[in-house]
């Protein structure tokens, strides 16, 4: 009578979450925002994340859509305050140390229907990126203090991340109630993934961050303090190898610091730099390109040992393919290419290959409550019954589609160092085809150091600065 109960429970509560956030397909909530950003009509993209829906399941999401697009759109103290709070929303979840009642039935409830029932606690990369989205926001406000502060943040969740998750692994090995996982993910390949797996192959580890070992490099150098900016621009280089950039920063920090030894080193793995001026202005570009990819869902099959094969929905990452190549940096008779020192495709994808054993892991035990459930139902009420739950069963196996939709596709970037008195500096998106877009910008007098972050749609290109003097 229990097991009928439960059957009979499983049933109405499906049909209760019909229409619920349970169903909700977040790629297509998204789309005229992602349409939005491709025009690069951030404003109109915030549109679709208005404050008041920063709660709920899809809170800290909404939190870093909002974030990105103000800081796209150059309002870097409001972007800060979202990304604070979605760093807030982490850190609580981090520091739970008691899992509360409603915790426990969105767990449950996933078992029953799905991942979406869970409040969205961010992937691996996108809570590091956060962080550095934030530091990056304090760089463009001149604040150093409060890049540095993020810098050592995004660090200690690098570490974290990378304990916690290998731990989630072993614990999906012990959970995944006989299926074979690394055989299930072999036995996985179709073309979605097999394009994943590609796109993922130039990531090592999403643990380490070029693009944050960089901004910290930037900022260190800024408060002169050179020697850990080249331990930084180390961790970068072994993170991105053939970033032009870093490499180029190796060999200049390396000669200044009087590292014999390293500069002859990368001269003979990168080639010789050109020479500094005596008295210059050092001018970086940050410049980020398209946008990051979405979800759509695959149906895959499983073979459970207690059930037999069963049906699974799984996420997999379509790619949004864009213009803009590159970005391009010129001021007198100095000029440089922009690089990729991040490369959002490549980095979600690795982080959802990662995270796979864990959801099928998840999806077995899914796969055994709902394969019970539809055998006890025809047993104790007929085919009509083993029927219905079965269709229950198919409806709510969807596929988590929530992800950080308004990410850059790419950071990539590029420095050159110009004599004093040089008065402005080009930017310009690459391929330069007839009307590319190009922003020239004013070098304020007295300055040393010169941060740019550009923001490239297929159709619109936003520069913005911030002057340092010494």
């Amino acid at each position: 009578m229990r097991r009928c109960s439960l059957v009979l429970l499983f049933v109405i509560f499906a049909l209760m979450l019909s229409g619920c956030s349970a169903f909700r397909n977040y790629t297509r909530m998204t789309e005229k925002a992602r349409a939005d950003v491709n025009r690069g009509k951030y404003e109109q993209a915030l549109a679709v994340f208005p404050e008041s829906s920063a709660k709920g399941s899809d809170e800290l999401l909404i939190l870093m859509e909002r974030g990105t697009l103000l800081q796209a759109a150059g309002e870097f103290e409001a972007s800060s305050k979202e990304f604070g709070k979605a760093s807030e929303f982490i850190k609580d979840i981090e520091n739970r140390a008691v899992i509360s009642a409603s915790q426990a039935a969105s767990q449950t409830a996933s078992l029953l229907v799905n991942e979406k029932v869970i409040p969205y606690e961010g992937q691996d990369f996108e809570k590091v990126m956060i962080r550095t989205l934030d530091a990056l926001n304090y760089l463009m406000l001149g604040d150093l203090d409060g890049a540095r502060v993020e810098i050592r943040n995004s660090y200690r969740i690098q570490q974290y991340l990378y304990d916690k998750h290998y731990k989630k692994l072993e614990k999906a090995k012990k959970d995944s109630g006989g299926v074979n996982l690394d055989d299930a993910i072999k036995g996985s390949s179709t073309g979605d993934i097999d394009l994943m797996k590609q796109t993922a192959s130039s990531v090592a580890s999403i643990y380490q961050n070029a693009f944050a070992y960089y901004i910290s490099s930037i900022v260190y150098e800024l408060n002169n303090e050179q020697d850990e900016s080249y331990i930084d621009l180390k961790k970068a280089n072994q993170a991105v190898p053939n970033c032009r950039t870093v490499q180029n920063d190796l060999a200049r920090l390396a000669r200044y610091l009087g590292y014999r030894d390293d500069v002859a080193k990368w001269q003979s793995m990168y080639g010789k730099t050109e020479p500094i001026p005596k008295d210059y202005i050092d001018i970086i570009l940050i410049f980020e390109l398209g946008i990051a990819p979405c979800r759509q869902e695959i149906k895959l099959t499983l073979p459970i040992p207690s059930v037999g094969l069963m049906s699974a929905a799984f996420p997999v990452y379509e790619y949004t393919p864009s213009n803009v190549t590159a970005g391009y940096l010129s001021a007198g008779s100095k000029m440089a290419e922009t690089s990729i020192v991040s490369d959002t495709d490549a980095i979600a994808s690795r982080n959802l290959l990662d995270d796979y054993p864990i959801l099928i892991a998840k999806q077995a035990a899914r796969a055994a409550i709902k394969g019970t459930a539809t055998r006890e139902a025809g047993k104790q009420y007929g085919d009509w019954a083993q029927l219905a739950v079965g269709i229950a069963s198919a409806i709510t196996e969807q596929a988590d589609l929530r992800t950080w939709t308004t990410l850059p596709k790419q950071f990539q970037i590029a420095r050159i160092f110009v004599p004093k008195g040089t008065a402005e500096v080009t930017v310009s998106a690459l391929p330069s085809l007839p009307g590319r877009m190009s922003r020239t910008i004013a070098i304020p007098d007295k300055t040393t150091n010169l941060v740019l972050l550009a923001r490239a749609s297929d159709s619109d290109l936003r520069v913005f600065s911030k002057s340092f003097s010494k």
